[in-house]
């Protein structure tokens, strides 16, 4: 969110990318899918349909650290 605040969009992709991986490391399959959502939606810089995936991806980070607790 805050690359995308300052329009640094290819901050914001390579963010998501790094998630993505790590997600799908860890077997965080639902959140490794969200986040290659967002990448791709970054890639052909979509911002208008980023924020309901943004705001779903956070919900889902938030419940697997959470769950990792």
């Amino acid at each position: 969110r805050d690359a995308l605040e300052k329009a640094d969009w290819t901050t914001a992709e390579r963010i998501a990318h790094t998630a993505r991986g790590l997600a799908g490391n860890i077997g965080a399959d639902a959140l490794a899918a969200q986040a290659g959502q967002i990448e791709e939606l970054l890639a052909v810089r979509q911002p208008t349909e980023l924020q309901p995936l943004l705001d779903r991806f956070g919900a889902s980070l938030q419940d697997l650290v959470n769950g990792l607790s």
